[in-house]
């Protein structure tokens, strides 16, 4: 049986192809023992930002036909998330060693956190 996801790194994408694969390596460095799955929304870049993120382990994929904004594709990645937190990461983002088990830790540790 799969390890439960823990964590559902959600991510938006619009035209960051070069700084989406950087984030995506970093996250796959830098998150530690913590489960988890990456959601990329992508809103209708076109600038390749779809190759860059697809076919990487662990990333599940959302394409806009059209730019629906932060929020709403924030709330897509939402119902198709199965982590018991979520993580909202900006696609400019380069996470450091250890960071989403700090992250986690800390909302475990606080219930009134998030």
């Amino acid at each position: 049986m799969p390890e439960p996801v823990v964590a559902s790194i959600i991510i938006v994408n619009y035209r960051g192809r070069d700084r989406l694969g950087r984030c995506l390596d970093a996250i796959s460095v830098a998150a530690g023992e913590t489960a988890y799955e990456v959601l990329v929304v992508d809103n209708a870049s076109n600038d390749g930002s779809w190759d860059e993120a697809e076919g990487r382990p662990g990333v599940r994929l959302i394409r806009n036909d059209e730019n629906v904004g932060f929020g709403r594709a924030c709330n897509q990645a939402v119902r198709e998330a199965r982590g018991r937190q979520l993580v909202f990461l900006n696609f400019d983002c380069e996470p450091q060693d250890g960071w989403l088990d700090a992250l986690v830790r800390a909302a475990d540790d606080d219930p009134s956190a998030g």
